[in-house]
Order: structure tokens, then sequence, then C-alpha cells
């Protein structure tokens, strides 16, 4: 929004003095005021148009109106913890960026048991504020079983276009019978907690206990992450357990 209201705001200071082909020469004075330039920025910005949040001066006063006092610097009030102060989701932003690069490198690199258990108490704490049944805008592109098979995840992502730019929605069945469920599930993980609203995530019939361990999923966890294999598997049906059912 700041880099179209000053452009906004240039194209009309040039069309005041006369510069632009397009207006009267005895047209005097901004386009638009200064309050209906910041929301037309406001109504053009990639974040509204993709119904990502956002913070502004008004944000900052509505809070404070309704809860005065609260601790805005680290979002706690009388020493509690409520909320996630935007330079703490700031720093979020940048590891789940910084691990969605890493799984999409093609290259191999892979979460390690704490980033994956951090992933996991995320995750399900997003998950734990849907309904069983959740609302999805449309345009939505709809993905079915996955089943483990990385690179055909990834190829999907390349044909049908990355998140946010679009929206979608996975029907479940994430891991067994593949090569790679684990890299599979952190991946969708993670775009789910960096974008929230763009990924919907359902659970499937193998997204259980009993499924992961009659399957491969429980020794691909073992393989991978040796004496701490029942630790992250653990904490992964933990998150399957909050996944809503419908949408």
């Amino acid at each position: 929004p700041e880099r179209l209201l000053c452009a906004a705001s240039q194209l009309c200071c040039r069309c005041s003095q006369g510069n632009c082909a397009l207006m009267d020469a005895h047209l005097e004075g901004p386009l638009l005021p200064g309050p209906a330039l910041v929301r037309t920025a406001e109504l053009l910005s990639p974040r509204s148009m993709m119904r990502l949040p956002s913070w502004s001066r008004a944000s900052n006063e509505v809070v404070q109106s309704a809860r005065p006092d609260m601790d805005l610097s680290c979002g706690s009030i009388h020493g509690k913890k409520l909320c996630t102060t935007w330079k703490e989701r700031s720093q979020q932003i940048a590891v789940e960026d910084d691990e969605i690069a890493r799984l999409c490198a093609r290259s191999g690199d892979q979460l390690s048991e704490e980033e994956c258990l951090r992933l996991c108490e995320r995750v399900r704490g997003l998950l734990g504020k849907e309904p069983n049944v959740v609302n999805v805008h449309a345009p939505v592109t709809i993905v079915g079983d996955v089943h483990g098979q990385f690179l055909d995840l990834l190829n999907m992502f390349s044909l049908c276009g990355s998140a946010p730019e679009t929206s979608y929605l996975f029907l479940g069945n994430y891991l067994n019978r593949g090569y790679d469920s684990i890299s599979c599930l952190c991946l969708l993980f993670v775009l789910k907690a960096r974008y929230p609203q763009r990924i919907t995530l359902l659970r499937g019939a193998h997204e259980t206990a009993h499924m992961s361990q009659v399957y491969s999923f429980y020794d691909e966890c073992m393989q991978r992450y040796h004496y701490r294999g029942p630790t992250v598997w653990r904490a992964l049906c933990d998150a399957f357990e909050m996944l809503p059912l419908a949408a």
C-alpha cells in the first residue's frame, strides 16, 4: 500500500501540474483527497485481494481502545500472554519462508526434529480454531490423495501456482504408500502455518495413528529421525487429530 500510495500521489501531482495529456490543464489539486488515496491503495493492495492480514494505525487504535491495559509490545495483560505481536509474527514468517524454500529446493534438505515438533505445535494451534466443516472461498484448486509422492506435489504447485496466489483445498491422505510422506506433511504444514487462509487441509482415512503404523509412515519416521522417530511420529499424529473433516 505504501508504494501504491506514493505512486498515486506522484501521478496526482503531475496531473495537477498539467503534465498529463489525459487531464485538463485547468485542473488543480490532487484527484483524490488524502483519505481516499489511502483507501484506494488498500483496496489495490495484494494483501487485501488475497485476504492476508494487515496492520494499520487504525488497527492499533482499535486494540488500544478495546484493551487499554494490554501491552502491545509483547501482547500481554498483567504479564499473561494473550496474542502474538507483529514482531513475533514477522520472525515466524521468516522461519516459515526459509523452511518452505528448503523443502522446495529439491536438494533433499529436511526439517530437523526440533523444527518438526515446533511446526506441529504451531499447526495444532491453527487447526484448533477451525470448525469441522470449513468454509472455502472460490476460486480454489482441489487436490486429492498425495500419498507421500513429494515430487508430484512439487510439480502440482509448479503447474497450478504457488500459495498465496493460488488457494488450495487438500482432501487428505497425505502419507503412506509413497517414498517421502514426511516431506509432504512438513511442506503442507508449513504452507498452512504461513498462509492459513489460502491452504485448507482436511483429514483423510490415512491420517490416523493406526493406519500410519499399518503402512510405512511409522517406519519412515524411525528411519529418518532414529531414536527421536517415535516423538516426531506422535507429534504428527496429534496434529492429525485437529484436522477438519469436510469443506
